[in-house]
């Protein structure tokens, strides 16, 4: 508290514009004004306004909120839902909490029986893609199939130049996947429509 009381006289007393002598401007006094402002430092306040700018939430750890009660493996992202009531999303980065828009035992009968309606063809090629790549790389297969396409040898080139190795095989197949479950979207719109 006392700190807090310093800091606070400090910023009163102190002018937002330097004192100067005529003529010479005193850069060690911005130097100091970048690295503290009200007692934080830079790279504090740096992580916050980022924080705060992404609206990103601080990592939440596993074992710190329960046991989980079910959890979604999606091709970008995982969630685990936890026996505290809380949700946590995890899209390659590390696990956060996430904000529900409505009562935990309503996501949790959703999320279920979204689970449970997800046609054969998709689910075959998600268990494939999450199989081939682990979720900090997945975004990058996916960027790469969607930005390329048809393309397999581009994948796999510019998949190797990451570091990511993987077999031409192996991307044929999800490519034949893929197709199947696009086929399959593209029949069941066809059945809504007519």
């Amino acid at each position: 508290m006392a700190h807090r009381l310093q800091c606070m006289h400090r910023h009163r007393t102190e002018r937002l514009r330097p004192r100067v002598r005529p003529n010479v401007l005193r850069l060690d006094w911005y130097q100091e004004r970048a690295r503290t402002v009200r007692g934080c430092t830079l790279l504090r306040m740096l992580h916050v306004l980022t924080l705060t700018l992404t609206h990103q939430k601080p990592m939440a750890v596993l074992s710190k909120n329960g046991t989980e009660v079910f959890r979604v493996d999606a091709l970008e992202y995982s969630l685990s839902f936890r026996s505290n009531g809380k949700v946590l999303k995890n899209e390659g980065f590390g696990w956060k909490l996430v904000n529900l828009a409505m009562p935990f035992d309503d996501a949790l009968a959703k999320h279920k029986k979204l689970q449970s309606n997800i046609p054969r063809a998709y689910a075959e090629y998600r268990a494939a893609v999450q199989r081939e790549f682990p979720l900090p790389v997945r975004w990058q297969y996916l960027t790469l199939r969607d930005l390329l396409g048809d393309d397999l040898d581009g994948i796999y080139t510019d998949l190797a130049d990451r570091g990511i190795h993987t077999d031409l095989e192996t991307l044929r197949e999800l490519h034949e996947l893929h197709q199947t479950y696009r086929a399959d979207v593209d029949a069941r719109k066809g059945k809504a429509v007519a």
